[in-house]
């Protein structure tokens, strides 16, 4: 998720940049209208108000870049420099990083399962870490798994119960 928000307000930047030179390539609708219609587009208007999006998309925002580090270290635990990271989890970062078979259990789990696998106690701070970063999403994840969950309880058969279609159990 922080990716993709850090890949969005890049994306804002070039076309910030691009609209300011009077570039369109990344908008084509605008790019037809433009030449279709010349003098009613004006791309210093678009630049405006992909700067004011730009701007309130940091606002809104903000905390996630205030944790920048905190999910590198959750998403990225074998690169990322230990050096800047917390103090607590700082060790157990270094002997991870230094485990081959911890690594290639890494390579083969899904970033957010990696956590479980490690085994008890052998990496308490980095477990907390993670549980601390998987708790910021866990809201989204129980409304996914609730919405999933609904699709397979609604079938053709449970839309209505009849003397042919008994409720099963």
């Amino acid at each position: 998720m922080f990716d993709t928000i850090t890949a969005f307000q890049r994306k804002l930047d070039l076309w910030m940049c691009q609209g300011k030179q009077d570039n369109l390539a990344h908008f084509p609708v605008c790019q037809s209208v433009s030449a279709s219609f010349p003098g009613t587009f004006s791309c210093a208007q678009l630049a405006t108000k992909l700067s004011c999006l730009k701007t309130d998309f940091e606002r809104r925002f903000s905390d996630f870049r205030a944790q920048q580090s905190g999910f590198a270290i959750f998403a990225s635990p074998f690169t990322t420099d230990v050096c800047p990271a917390p103090q607590h989890p700082q060790m157990e970062l270094i002997e991870l990083q230094r485990d081959s078979g911890l690594r290639e259990k890494f390579q083969d789990a899904a970033v957010q399962d990696f956590y479980h696998l490690l085994p008890s106690g052998l990496m308490p701070q980095l477990q907390l870490h993670a549980a601390r970063v998987l708790s910021m999403f866990g809201r989204t994840y129980f409304c996914e798994q609730l919405f999933s969950i609904m699709n397979l309880n609604k079938n053709k058969h449970r839309s209505r119960l009849t003397d042919d279609n008994p409720m099963p159990f």
